[in-house]
């Protein structure tokens, strides 16, 4: 089964924190208060919270794709 590779780009990142507010079991802020990701991987049934995660994202940090 496919499964959803998460990535956060640290260079765009500005810590809104709206990740963490929609997905808090996927998303965490550092002690820079830059978005971590706490695992590699998510199952297919993540999907529709990380895609409302990449949508609040102002910057448009958050990748979300197929591994």
């Amino acid at each position: 089964m496919t499964r959803l590779r998460v990535e956060v780009l640290r260079d765009r990142c500005a810590g809104y924190a709206n990740c963490v507010d929609t997905a808090p079991d996927v998303f965490d802020l550092d002690e820079h208060d830059i978005a971590v990701v706490g695992a590699e991987d998510y199952p297919q049934d993540q999907r529709g919270v990380l895609e409302r995660a990449v949508r609040r994202c102002p910057p448009k940090a958050i990748v979300v794709t197929d591994s």
